[in-house]
């Protein structure tokens, strides 16, 4: 809960940054594109002069050449007190602070000299500043090069299309971590030549087993595979993860946190297959974790977990397509917890592996249809020994066979307050863990 508060409190300040920066730059925009008025027939009859502009964003610390730079003919009341009008004043110097793309150039954001690298220091990187023509080509060497050149840095993606061919890195050691952060409408695509089976953002891909706590952090905007790549995010060789904000879509697999990756934070993720054959939605091998308020949509299977000691808490999974191979969660890991979690329309609302010991805690399973033929809560794959409370079936109608829980046996199993229609139920393997009594339902 501190890392949430944190990093929540972290990006409100990127946010103002943003916000401020974004202003400065929209007057300078404003001021240049406002040049020519002839269109809107306007006789605009005030005196212009020459001012330098930033064509191409530069990071603090480094040197501005004449391709950073452009100059603007603009009238005299919209130029700033101090903004330079020549670009030879400028070429060779160092900047002081980040030089934001339509930003006028002054005295104080220039030195002749580099800066000590202890001395620098970036707020954040705008990708569309630093990569040109991002919507428009593949951009993955250099989004990889801004990362590696950039640790411990928040690398902001603003409103539109970045199309990547294969797998972006994000480093998980403590000195090369970043974190991502996509405004609302920001997609990072894959491109029709996608390449590998691999993620399209791998958080710690390429470091070491088990060689870092560092806090990645990844929010906010869209994922999109495009029916190409595989896998959308994956975790890996990563502890202390947070991953909130983001869309996942037309994916086989949304987001793969493999057997080496511990303590992430998940919420507010939202998962649609699309038109992907046999999606998943989250497929978990790592343990620790906090899985919260997800809603999936379209996909096989919503949750895939093998790991132990982590948290299910208020994730919906819907199933629009007629399968009995379709799973809202499936189960094999050990005390894990799920909370007030929904499977919609799915075969098996909840799979548990033989033996599998997890708890269930106001867990629901809804159908809205008769189309599938078999409409099951619970289905405990060999001898069922978790604990579910207070969940809830209710089936379609008596049309179809009915179970709010099938096993072959229960051992250690309990289940108390269950809520659903007993006579709408066709299978009585519940009772073997029955404790107390049902709670009916119409």
């Amino acid at each position: 809960m501190k890392k949430r508060k944190f990093l929540k409190g972290f990006y409100a300040v990127i946010a103002i940054t943003l916000c401020a920066l974004m202003i400065s730059s929209a007057f300078a925009l404003t001021s240049c594109q406002s040049a020519d008025n002839s269109d809107a027939g306007v006789v605009d009859t005030e005196e212009r002069r020459s001012v330098v502009r930033v064509k191409k964003g530069v990071l603090a610390g480094k040197q501005i050449s004449g391709e950073n730079l452009e100059v603007c003919e603009v009238p005299v009341s919209g130029i700033p007190e101090g903004a330079i009008d020549n670009k030879e004043a400028i070429v060779g110097k160092y900047a002081t602070t980040n030089m934001v793309i339509g930003e006028y150039v002054f005295e104080r954001m220039l030195t002749t000299e580099a800066p000590p690298k202890e001395e620098i220091v970036h707020t954040y990187i705008v990708v569309s500043d630093m990569i040109s023509n991002v919507h428009t080509r593949d951009i993955t060497e250099d989004l990889q090069l801004l990362i590696d050149k950039n640790p411990n840095k928040t690398i902001y993606f603003n409103d539109g299309e970045y199309t990547i061919s294969s797998t972006i890195y994000l480093p998980s050691e403590p000195d090369k971590s970043v974190s991502f952060r996509l405004s609302n409408h920001a997609k990072i695509k894959a491109a029709s030549n996608w390449s590998g089976e691999g993620a399209m953002i791998s958080i710690g891909g390429k470091s070491a087993a088990n060689s870092a706590k560092a806090e990645n952090a990844l929010f906010g905007g869209i994922i999109d595979g495009a029916g190409v790549a595989k896998v959308g995010v994956s975790v890996e060789n990563a502890e202390s993860t947070f991953i909130s904000d983001v869309t996942l879509q037309n994916l086989a697999t949304a987001m793969h946190v493999k057997s080496t990756a511990s303590v992430l934070d998940v919420e507010g993720v939202t998962v649609n297959g699309g038109s992907v054959a046999n999606a998943v939605g989250i497929l978990n091998e790592g343990s620790k974790s906090v899985f919260s308020t997800i809603n999936m949509a379209n996909v096989l299977i919503g949750v895939k977990n093998s790991g132990s000691y982590n948290e299910f808490r208020n994730v919906s999974v819907a199933h629009n397509q007629k399968s009995l191979e379709s799973i809202g969660f499936y189960e094999q890991g050990e005390n894990n917890v799920f909370d007030l979690c929904t499977a919609e329309n799915f075969a098996k609302g909840y799979y548990i592996k033989d033996g599998a010991k997890s708890v269930y805690e106001a867990c629901n399973s809804y159908w809205t249809s008769a189309e599938l033929s078999s409409q099951t809560a619970f289905f405990a794959d060999g001898v069922f020994s978790s604990v579910i409370t207070a969940s809830t079936a209710r089936f379609f109608d008596e049309t179809s066979t009915n179970a709010y829980l099938a096993c072959i046996s229960s051992k250690g199993g309990v289940i108390k307050a269950p809520i659903f229609a007993t006579e709408l139920c066709d299978n009585d393997s519940y009772k073997m863990a029955l404790s107390g009594a049902v709670i009916p339902i119409k």
